[in-house]
């Protein structure tokens, strides 16, 4: 329907103009709920994450400062990229974890147990539990949300779907 131009009265628009169209058969479902909070439960660990590393980064850099000493300085710049770095690399992850990538989930699940394993080794000895337990808790939690029935039937759906929307295109 062609719309004439403003003569002063409000103009009419069709009822299929105001409906969303349907979806295309095969298609995947939407995004369930359980994948959202997954994604939402990561986005707090790996801020802190961000924020811990760079604090540890320049400590360490101050008190290199005062030793000048060139191993605390390479020291800090280990902190820096490994720390920042990590933790976008795990947001990145997320990301591609919400558009439905099964990879992306065994991923996580994998480096979700190393990361158990480094802070049941480093953190419980330094006695720097807090934070590092919290964190793994939160990983522990974005697990079980990703694998709980109604996101491993997205999951199966979205990567059996072709097309744009799936992440194998």
């Amino acid at each position: 329907m062609t719309l004439p131009a403003y003569s002063g009265r409000p103009a009419t628009v069709g009822a299929s103009a105001v409906l969303p169209p349907a979806p295309p058969a095969g298609a995947p479902p939407g995004r369930p709920t359980e994948v959202e909070a997954a994604f939402w439960t990561m986005v707090p660990p790996a801020a802190v994450g961000v924020v811990g590393s760079l604090a540890g980064a320049g400590f360490t850099l101050i008190w290199a400062l005062g030793y000048s000493a060139l191993s605390l300085y390479l020291f800090a710049a280990a902190i820096l990229v490994l720390g920042v770095g990590t933790n976008i690399v795990w947001l990145l992850l997320g990301l591609r974890m919400r558009s439905g990538s099964s990879p992306a989930r065994v991923g996580y699940a994998v480096l979700t147990g190393l990361g158990a394993l480094v802070s049941a080794v480093l953190c419980v000895p330094l006695w720097a539990t807090l934070l590092p337990v919290l964190a793994l808790g939160c990983q522990v939690a974005v697990l079980v949300l990703l694998f709980l029935p109604a996101s491993n039937a997205w999951f199966a759906a979205v990567n059996r779907a072709p097309g744009p929307g799936s992440p194998r295109h």
